[in-house]
């Protein structure tokens, strides 16, 4: 072997060796790498890549210890970028006080490398610095608009902190093609009530997970719910956005395959084919049309990949969809199916249903009781705006108009005292000086700052009213004591 002849000539050079090794884990691995390379711990074990390398084969190593010695000076680094992956790896195995401290011991010379953004705002995240995290990401957007991690979290705390999503983001979001991808931009297109956008980023995100995804699949059904209020439609042709069920007469196997008139399914360099999810195969319309499935009704003879069907039967494509994710909903129970009991006549037993959805829906305390009591500390606005089916906006003017309800809040004596001569607006604020007849022309005069977050706020709420507003049916249900409230 290459190695046992050329054994000094490795063992003169920490860099060759881990070259040699790299080269062979790449194009012909033998299964005696990771013993190998544990075999020259007493020769290498003061180089930092040694250690970054041990780890990248699941070598048990001493992360603390090796920190230490870093931040001593007793370890040969070979580069920053060895510290960086090292620091990596802390954050990996959650030591975040050791990545801390290398950050800090190192930071002017790290800062130097293009690879030190994402450590950084790694350190960031884990230290909840969410704002500051953003806004470093968004700084190496250019550069990493293909590293899921980077365009993920733009995304994740963009929404999170009500900040601009920038066209950009939302294009290199779709460009990787990831599961949490999709999620976060159905996410946010639900947001702006854009049951379109929402409606295909999470169909995209539904055919990208995985079993174990139940959070995709509850996520579709209550996006369907919140979007496509009405029943399926009857289909009476294979089409687009279909799904056809296929007899097989001579195996008497019946196959299932979904057709999409949009391009919603994986990037074909990352998917099988033919692409199989929930047991049914995944086809777009034109090859649909190639395999002649198109303008076939239920009872027609189709010859497919050269095997002869008979259609059995044709429904919405999203009729498949929603039976799956509900289907998953119910095992994970996150959703609860209930029957509507009948009485012996035929009409509906409405105190035995009330009674069902009684065992599975909390009873919840209203806390605008506790706030009403001057005594004891109060909540804020917006924590109270969730126990009740309005908008934050709504619920604050609301509040502002009722009579029975002191808006209080806690304040710092301090705070308070130290002189002021700028001022950022809440939303809580603007609402209650808007609905005292204030000209707003008037907050730039008196260097009063209205954040980015609440432009986006009230954008948010904006679209969710005239959504609510277009409904045809608005209700929800829980109850008071012992009493349902629509």
């Amino acid at each position: 072997a290459l190695y046992d002849r050329c054994k000094s000539f490795f063992d003169s050079d920490y860099s060759f060796f881990e070259m040699y090794i790299t080269a062979r884990l790449r194009s012909s691995p033998r299964g005696d790498e990771k013993s190998l390379i544990e075999s020259r711990k007493d020769d290498f074990q003061k180089w930092l890549p040694y250690w970054n390398l041990c780890d990248d084969q699941n070598i048990d190593i001493d992360f603390k210890g090796i920190s230490e010695k870093i931040c001593n000076e007793e370890m040969m680094m070979g580069s920053m970028v060895s510290v960086i992956c090292f620091g990596h790896k802390l954050l990996n195995h959650s030591y975040l006080a050791e990545a801390e401290q290398l950050n800090e011991k190192y930071k002017t010379a790290l800062s130097l490398e293009k690879e030190y953004p994402l450590f950084y705002a790694r350190i960031l995240l884990y230290q909840e610095k969410q704002i500051e995290a953003l806004t470093v990401l968004q700084s190496v957007e250019e550069d990493y608009q293909s590293t899921a991690f980077v365009i993920e979290n733009i995304l994740q705390l963009s929404i999170t902190h009500k900040r601009p999503v920038s066209e950009r983001t939302i294009a290199n979001a779709e460009k990787i093609d990831t599961l949490q991808g999709w999620r976060l931009l159905a996410h946010y297109y639900a947001e702006k009530n854009n049951a379109k956008l929402a409606m295909n980023a999470v169909t995209k995100a539904l055919l990208r997970a995985k079993s174990e995804d139940a959070f995709a699949y509850v996520m579709y059904l209550e996006l369907h719910l919140k979007f496509c209020n009405k029943e399926f439609e009857q289909i009476e042709k294979v089409g687009g956005n279909t799904c056809v069920l296929l007899h097989d007469s001579k195996t008497k196997k019946d196959t299932e395959i979904c057709i999409y008139s949009d391009q919603v399914l994986p990037q074909k360099e990352k998917m099988p084919y033919p692409y199989i999810w929930e047991g049914a195969i995944h086809m777009e319309n034109e090859e649909a049309i190639k395999k002649g499935l198109c303008f076939q009704g239920v009872g027609d003879e189709v010859v497919v990949d050269g095997i002869t069907y008979v259609v059995k039967s044709i429904k919405p494509v999203d009729a498949f969809l929603y039976a799956k994710a509900m289907g998953k909903g119910v095992e994970n129970k996150s959703i609860t199916l209930l029957e509507i009991p009948k009485q012996e006549n035929g009409e509906i037993d409405l105190a035995e249903f009330v009674s069902a959805i009684k065992r599975y829906m909390p009873q919840r305390e209203d806390p605008l009781v506790k706030y009403k009591n001057p005594e004891g500390i109060p909540a804020t606005l917006f924590l109270l705006s969730q126990s009740r089916n309005m908008t934050y906006g709504q619920f604050v003017d609301v509040l502002f108009h009722d009579p029975t309800i002191v808006v209080r809040n806690i304040h710092s004596v301090n705070s308070m005292l130290q002189p002021n001569n700028q001022y950022v607006l809440s939303f809580a604020v603007a609402i209650l000086l808007f609905g005292m007849g204030l000209d707003l022309k008037m907050l730039d005069k008196n260097n009063v700052s209205v954040p980015s977050s609440m432009r986006e706020a009230l954008k948010g709420e904006y679209s969710i009213i005239q959504l609510e507003k277009s409904r045809d049916v608005v209700a929800s249900l829980y109850f008071e004591g012992e009493r349902p409230v629509m």
